[in-house]
């Protein structure tokens, strides 16, 4: 037996080993890197969403809404009317054309997304009436939401364990919302071919003070 020879398959094999395990781990941090980014993306999507409604809670281009009359019940409603944990509803001309609309939004934990691989994630609806036309035109955001709690403060910069107990019992109360606000990637990344893998995931969380609310 040619000693070398033998020497020199052994050397190679690792070699090939060592160069087929660098090429899986770049695959997998290439592959976690844009999971990471698509994630990313999608809690920008929306964030931007929130952040454009929830400031502009109780608007109205001749002040503010302080009770809105709904044709439905002939009911004054407050700015907002709805506060728990996971869904909240106000009204606000929350497009600035003059008219005012009952925004909603709700985390529906009962409905998950039957479009991706991920079993934690649920269907993020926004739904806009338009009190005048009464069409509601709504948004299922499915993009990986696993997460969303609102919490309610009556104090400007009151710590989360003074949070308000939800469902709220006088929206009036409330000064500050925060939301909270985690999402997944829809497909797990492994890292090996016997690991479980896991979701890609990315957190957010900001506190508003809409100005009618002062």
């Amino acid at each position: 037996m040619n000693l070398g020879l033998v020497t020199s398959y052994i050397i190679a094999g690792m070699l090939m080993l060592a160069i087929v395990t660098m090429n899986i781990n770049l695959s997998t941090s290439s592959s976690d890197l844009t999971l990471t980014q698509i994630t990313k993306q999608h809690v920008q999507t929306v964030t931007d969403m929130l952040t454009y409604d929830i400031p502009k809670i109780g608007f109205a281009q001749n002040g503010k809404v302080t009770k809105y009359n709904n044709p439905d019940t002939g009911t004054n409603y407050n700015m907002i009317t709805i506060a728990d944990n996971n869904r909240i509803r106000f009204y606000s001309d929350v497009d600035n054309n003059g008219q005012i609309d009952e925004v909603t939004w709700e985390f529906k934990t009962s409905e998950p997304v039957a479009t991706t691989n991920n079993p934690n994630d649920f269907k993020l609806v926004r739904s806009q009436r338009n009190m005048v036309t009464n069409v509601t035109e709504s948004t299922e955001i499915t993009l990986g939401v696993t997460e969303f709690v609102i919490n309610y403060y009556d104090e400007y910069g009151d710590s989360k364990i003074n949070k308000l107990s939800t469902p709220v019992a006088n929206p009036d109360n409330i000064k500050q919302i925060d939301i909270e606000l985690v999402m997944e990637s829809k497909e797990k990344i492994r890292y090996s071919v016997n690991s479980d893998g896991r979701y890609v995931a990315s957190a957010w969380e900001k506190r508003y003070t809409p100005r009618n609310l002062q």
